[in-house]
C-alpha cells in the first residue's frame, strides 16, 4: 500500500513536471522569451490565474496557450482526483504511519531480527516479547506482515534475503538475527546477505535438512538449530524423563512464569 501512494505521488510529480517543461520550453521557442518568463507564462497559464500575458503573445503564441490551458486543466483534474483518492483510500495515513515506524527502527540499536512469523518464528516472537527485547519483523507475506503491524510492532514487509529490505530493518546495528524463513535455502541465501551486512551480528539459523548444516556454518551462521532433531530429543525425553522436562520448560517455555535462565558475562 505504500508503494502504491508513492506511486501515485510520484505520477503526479512527473505530469505536473512534463507540462511545466512542456509549457516553458514552447514559450522560449515561439515566443522567443528567456527561461524564466516563459516558465512564469506557463504557471500562470496552467493555474488560470489570470495575471496577465508577460508580453505581447503572437498569433501562435495564442494558439499554443489555448492548447496549454487544456492541457493543464485536466493535468490539474488528474491530480486533484489522485490526491483525493490518496486521503480518501488511506493511503495518506498509512504512509505517514509506515515513516514513522521506519523512523524508530532507524533508532533502534543491539536489537533483534526475526526473518519470516512462521510456526518457529512464531515462537521465537513471543519469547522475545515476554522477555522485553527490542526487536523487528522482517515478513514477505503482505497480509501476515500487516496483521503483525496492527499489534504495534515493528515490521519490515519484504524480502529477507534482499540487501535493501535488511538495511531497513537495522542490520548494521543489529546485535541478532533469526533466520526462520521455512526452507533451507531461503535460509542459506539470508545467513550469506546478512552476514555481508554486518560481520559481528550474531546468526542463528534454523535447519530443516541435515544436508545443509556445513554449509549454513560456511555462509557465516553462528548458531544452527536443527528442528527436527530437538523435536525428536524431546519427544524421547518427554517418555523417559518427564519431570527434569517439566523443570526445564518452566524456566524456559511456560508462559506465565516471568524468569528465565540468561547469560552474564564476567570479566576475566
Amino acid at each position: 500500500m505504500l508503494l502504491l501512494a508513492q506511486t501515485r505521488l510520484a505520477q503526479i510529480a512527473v505530469l505536473l513536471g512534463v507540462v511545466l517543461g512542456v509549457g516553458t520550453g514552447g514559450y522560449m521557442l515561439i515566443e522567443g522569451w528567456g527561461p524564466f518568463d516563459s516558465f512564469w507564462m506557463t504557471v500562470i497559464t496552467v493555474a488560470t490565474i489570470g495575471y496577465g500575458e508577460v508580453h505581447a503573445l503572437t498569433p501562435h503564441g495564442r494558439v499554443f496557450t489555448i492548447g496549454l490551458i487544456f492541457l493543464g486543466m485536466g493535468t490539474t483534474a488528474y491530480a486533484f482526483s489522485q490526491l483525493t483518492a490518496f486521503i480518501v483510500e488511506g493511503d495518506l495515513s498509512t504512509a505517514l504511519r509506515r515513516n514513522k515506524m521506519e523512523k524508530r527502527i532507524r533508532e533502534l540499536e543491539q536489537h533483534f531480527i526475526i526473518c519470516g512469523v512462521g510456526n518457529t518464528g512464531q515462537v521465537v516472537l513471543d519469547e522475545l516479547l515476554k522477555t522485553q527485547r527490542p526487536l523487528v519483523i522482517v515478513e514477505k507475506d503482505a497480509e501476515k506482515a500487516a496483521e503483525l503491524e496492527a499489534k504495534g510492532l515493528l515490521v519490515i514487509q519484504g524480502d529477507a534475503s534482499h540487501d535493501d529490505v535488511l538495511e531497513k530493518a537495522g542490520i548494521a546495528r543489529a546485535r541478532g538475527i533469526f533466520c526462520v524463513l521455512g526452507h533451507d535455502q531461503e535460509n542459506l541465501l539470508l545467513t550469506l546477505a546478512a552476514r555481508g551486512l554486518n560481520a559481528a551480528v550474531r546468526i542463528v539459523t534454523e535447519l530443516h535438512d541435515g544436508r545443509f548444516r556445513d554449509r549454513l556454518t560456511r555462509c557465516g551462521a553462528d548458531a544452527v538449530v536443527d528442528s527436527p532433531h530437538i523435536g525428536g530429543l524431546r519427544l524421547a525425553s518427554e517418555m523417559v524423563r518427564p519431570i527434569t522436562v517439566g523443570f526445564l520448560d518452566s524456566m524456559i517455555r511456560d508462559r506465565t512464569y516471568t524468569y528465565r535462565f540468561e547469560e552474564v558475562p564476567l570479566a576475566e
